[in-house]
């Protein structure tokens, strides 16, 4: 029988004791034989990033068909969870395929973005605009002339 556990102390660590023995999970890369179908995920996210890395694919039609073959591939597996991710990748094929032409993102965009964003909610809302320019230089830096 296993013990329910008892509340967090305001300070200190939690006795462990108080938690039950099977919460230890077993490490899941090396033991591929006691989880099969974590295995078969895991060697479809891996084939999925190999597909993102390989430099030999240059054209956003040659990036669709390897894309289109995972998927094929991923259906297989019969997860809901991939079934419903590679619908998402079928709705947005043509775009995510555009990737490989330059291998651009807006990944900096964003984390700009999010800066941006990250200043205002510590700030709960700058009403002065001077106040805002200062601190977004002071966290991004200013920008060097082009």
């Amino acid at each position: 029988m296993s013990r329910i556990p008892q509340p967090l102390p305001l300070f200190g660590k939690q006795r462990e004791s108080s938690f039950p023995i099977h919460t230890k999970l077993p490490n899941m890369a090396q033991s591929p034989w006691q989880f099969p179908r974590l295995a078969e995920l895991r060697q479809q996210r891996e084939s999925l990033r190999q597909i993102f890395e390989d430099r030999r694919v240059e054209t956003a039609e040659e990036g669709a068909r390897r894309l289109q073959a995972w998927i094929t591939q991923a259906r297989q597996l019969g997860l809901k969870a991939l079934n419903a991710f590679c619908q998402t990748l079928e709705n947005w094929l043509p775009k995510i395929a555009n990737y490989f032409i330059n291998r651009s993102s807006n990944g900096p965009t964003e984390g700009f973005n999010h800066g941006l964003r990250a200043i205002l909610w510590r700030a709960f809302g700058m009403t002065n605009f001077r106040h805002f320019r200062a601190r977004v230089l002071h966290t991004f830096g200013i920008p060097k002339p082009q």
